[in-house]
């Protein structure tokens, strides 16, 4: 936190103007006002990505949660991984291997077993 040792513009003013109770529009335009003044915005924003309260960095915690990267729910390999494990489910069953069979090979259910079948046809 060497970015707070700085005589900044928020160390003088009253730390309870960036701590906002509810919706205090005039207060947390206040506070970005400040901010807006500040020459380590960038790195109290950093800093402040772990917290879930206050204004750091001229934002609120809801707009730095907005504004935080969204990793994918599922990654692309994890994605043809379980294609290819239909696949072959399906491959299996084409060649004539028992339905039960291949859904306990592959630890499905039959439901699920006939979902992915229908979906090839």
């Amino acid at each position: 936190m060497d970015f707070l040792d700085n005589d900044l513009a928020c160390s003088r003013a009253d730390p309870e103007l960036f701590f906002p109770d509810g919706p205090a529009v005039r207060q947390i335009q206040k506070a970005k006002a400040v901010c807006r003044r500040c020459p380590v915005t960038a790195a109290c924003l950093a800093w402040a990505n772990g917290h879930d309260y206050g204004i750091w960095g001229g934002m609120t915690a809801g707009e730095r949660h907005r504004a935080k990267p969204r990793t994918p729910r599922r990654p692309a390999a994890g994605r043809s991984r379980t294609q290819a494990r239909r696949a072959a489910a399906v491959a299996r069953v084409r060649q004539g291997a028992q339905r039960v069979a291949v859904a306990e090979q592959y630890g499905i259910s039959l439901r699920t077993l006939e979902r992915w079948l229908a979906a090839a046809a």
